[in-house]
């Protein structure tokens, strides 16, 4: 049998265990709070529970027996610094004493600072590692800079390392085999009736975690995206990229191979 009293856990998976026993569904704890130019607003989602297994099946349960709890905090500020500047900041933390839902009894989640201004996006933190589809498209923990120049162009340069979680960084997850570290540029310049060219060159590579016998990676990629001239009734555009990569494989050595990737859409 299993007691559930849950706030702001999805309703659908709580309401899923009324045939075992009565469920109690509520919403997410939230606050909004403004001191002086800064807005600050936090939610708390939690999972208060007890499993208690028996039958024949019992030793095998995925279940963790006996009471528990599921805490996921959000806080997050919002402030002016002149006219047009604006800041954002994200912290996301976990707490559970339940091994099943995560094997650390506290973790930091996100954590993140953003600066926008009309011209410019600077991103430290959690953040998207965006190009093109085939040159980069991955969640990153590190440094991004985004800026739009006069005359059409747009720059942008990142850095940072593929990692789900911050603790990852000072622990070691077992789970892991490498760890990636990516460096990435990007530059495009808009052009008249729609149309666009840009460039984007990526490097990534990766470092084996402490008893690891995985492969790993050093890749560099080139990547061209275009765009013709559009009106309402068809678009064309298009993307181009090549690699190389050279393959460490622990028992065999170095393999090397390189590669491209190309194709052009019709709208």
């Amino acid at each position: 049998m299993r007691k559930h009293l849950n706030s702001g856990v999805s309703i659908l998976r709580a309401c899923g265990a009324l045939t075992l026993a009565a469920v109690v569904c509520a919403g997410p704890a939230q606050a909004n709070v403004q001191v002086g130019a800064v807005t600050f607003s936090g939610e708390n989602r939690l999972s208060a529970y007890s499993n208690e297994v028996s039958g024949p099946g019992a030793a095998s349960s995925f279940l963790t027996r006996h009471s528990n709890f599921d805490d996921q905090l959000s806080l997050n500020s919002d402030w002016k610094s002149g006219k047009d500047v604006r800041w954002s900041s994200q912290l996301g933390a976990r707490f559970t004493g339940d091994p099943r839902v995560d094997l650390t009894r506290a973790s930091l989640q996100k954590l993140s600072l953003d600066r926008f201004s009309p011209d410019r996006h600077i991103s430290l933190g959690d953040f998207f590692g965006s190009f093109t589809q085939y040159t980069l498209n991955q969640n990153l923990k590190g440094f991004k800079w985004y800026e739009e120049n006069a005359g059409g162009f747009q720059t942008g340069i990142l850095a940072g390392i593929a990692k789900n979680r911050w603790d990852d960084l000072w622990t070691r997850n077992v789970s892991e085999t490498v760890d990636r570290y990516v460096l990435g540029a990007q530059v495009r310049r808009s052009l008249p009736l729609g149309s666009a060219v840009g460039i984007q060159l990526v490097g990534s590579r990766d470092d084996r975690t402490a008893g690891s016998t995985a492969d790993w990676f050093a890749q560099n990629l080139l990547g061209v995206n275009w765009s013709l001239p559009s009106n309402a009734d068809m678009s064309i555009s298009g993307e181009s990229a090549w690699g190389d990569a050279t393959i460490t494989h622990p028992a065999t050595g170095r393999e090397f191979k390189r590669g491209g990737a190309h194709k052009v859409s019709v709208r």
